[in-house]
């Protein structure tokens, strides 16, 4: 499990990503203060259910909003600008790349969060590694590149990596961010049942709450009964 400095710092960190709204907004996760209803007109009502056909498209782009800004504050990484010269220019901001790998990677959602957790999981092993221009890019892929030779006996192959990003990077770069991850990671990829319920319950709070300042409510507990169900594949390669 993560030990009480790891989760204080998961929450810290991620926490900060929703200080720009005050925390008058909620009473509890997604619920919305009577004051904070009758204050804040502009703020769209949108119910979301189990049944609604855009659902899981809602938390996908959620957990890529959270992960993205999640990665830029673990490792105060800066984003590419046209300005700089030392990134190429048509290297995208972090969360359209998260974005445009995962929708071409086609995998599952507890990839893309098994990543962040080896993301937080980095941090704890070397809190005072910090990014460079461009490096929250190289470390997701390198994180979602391992979380799926962790989870799938089928894993992509880097050459089918090398297909994915499109010209973003060249197959030995991919070798060698999945040779040094490994290594910063300390070939730590095991990830125990306990320590993934606990942290899907923290990131099943924060899309909650990122739900909530866009306006919307959805089905409470939701993201943590899909990844925590007994009856999955995931929850039974975990040890």
């Amino acid at each position: 499990m993560f030990d009480n400095n790891v989760i204080v710092a998961t929450q810290h960190v991620i926490d900060h990503y929703f200080t720009s709204k005050s925390k008058d907004t909620f009473n509890h996760p997604g619920h919305y203060t009577k004051e904070a209803i009758l204050s804040s007109k502009s703020i769209p009502q949108t119910v979301l259910t189990k049944s609604s056909p855009n659902l899981e498209s809602q938390i996908k782009a959620h957990i890529i909003s959270i992960t993205s800004n999640t990665v830029n504050h673990l490792f105060e990484c800066a984003e590419p600008n046209s300005a700089n010269p030392f990134v190429p220019d048509e290297l995208p901001k972090l969360d359209a790349f998260i974005a445009r790998v995962f929708r071409r990677s086609n995998l599952p959602l507890n990839n893309l969060l098994t990543s962040l957790l080896y993301l937080v999981r980095l941090k704890e092993y070397h809190p005072s590694c910090k990014g460079t221009l461009g490096s929250g890019h190289r470390l997701f892929l390198a994180a979602l590149m391992m979380a799926n030779k962790y989870l799938h006996d089928g894993a992509y192959h880097n050459k089918t990596w090398f297909k994915i990003v499109d010209g973003f990077y060249e197959l030995q770069d991919l070798n060698q961010m999945e040779s040094e991850f490994l290594s910063l990671l300390k070939f730590e990829l095991v990830v125990k049942k306990e320590e993934w319920v606990e942290f899907i319950d923290i990131m099943d709070g924060k899309l909650t709450r990122s739900w909530a300042r866009k306006g919307i409510q959805g089905p409470s507990g939701y993201l943590f009964r899909q990844m925590t169900s007994q009856k999955t594949a995931h929850m039974n390669q975990l040890i």
